[in-house]
């Protein structure tokens, strides 16, 4: 966390090459988080966080913007959830995916039935936006939970909890949607490397 924290102060302070690391370091883990929570342009929004990122480097030396940030990490998450959550606002007017009858679509409606992935997939965009998150950030974003709880603003014990609690519900729902479609699961071992996949 500390050299993150020195990474983003160098840039700012001018650095590329911090820049650079920083990009490295931190971009297939915000693309994963913004892709995991379904969040519509996920790849235009990560882009639009780093061009915002960028621009805070002339405002730093104008204005002091970014200086002081303890946290680069939850900085950096608490931006592109911003965007997130703006850009579902801009898409209330969109019909939404599962108000689409998939059956129009007979080439795919049965492998899209029979694929242990795809319920998977649904069966995490129904839980709430909370365990979303706090999973997202885990499985998908490789953040360990003391990285998530500074993130969130939470305590690392309430983090741990919370996604305890997430996989319980998504193991649950995954269960009963499958029992549903008639597809039968693999065993417990095998059906956890499919969702943390």
């Amino acid at each position: 966390m500390q050299e993150l924290r020195e990474h983003f102060e160098a840039f700012l302070g001018g650095d590329n090459a911090a820049f650079a690391e920083l990009y490295r370091e931190l971009n297939p883990r915000l693309a994963a988080y913004c892709h995991k929570l379904g969040a519509p342009n996920a790849e235009d929004l990560v882009q639009e966080l780093w061009e915002r990122v960028i621009a805070m480097r002339s405002l730093s030396s104008a204005k002091g913007v970014g200086r002081g940030v303890v946290s680069p990490l939850a900085f950096l998450f608490r931006m592109l959830r911003n965007l997130i959550t703006d850009e579902y606002r801009k898409a209330k007017d969109e019909i939404p995916i599962e108000e689409c009858d998939v059956t129009d679509w007979p080439e795919r409606a049965s492998s899209y039935q029979e694929s242990l992935e795809a319920v998977i997939f649904e069966a995490f965009d129904k839980l709430a936006a909370d365990d979303k998150e706090v999973l997202a950030l885990n499985i998908y974003g490789e953040f360990k939970f003391g990285e998530i709880a500074e993130m969130l603003g939470k305590s690392v014990d309430a983090v741990w909890q919370q996604a305890s609690r997430a996989r319980t519900r998504l193991r649950k729902i995954v269960e009963m949607d499958a029992e549903r479609l008639g597809i039968t699961l693999p065993q417990k071992r095998e059906l956890k490397e499919k969702v943390l996949a």
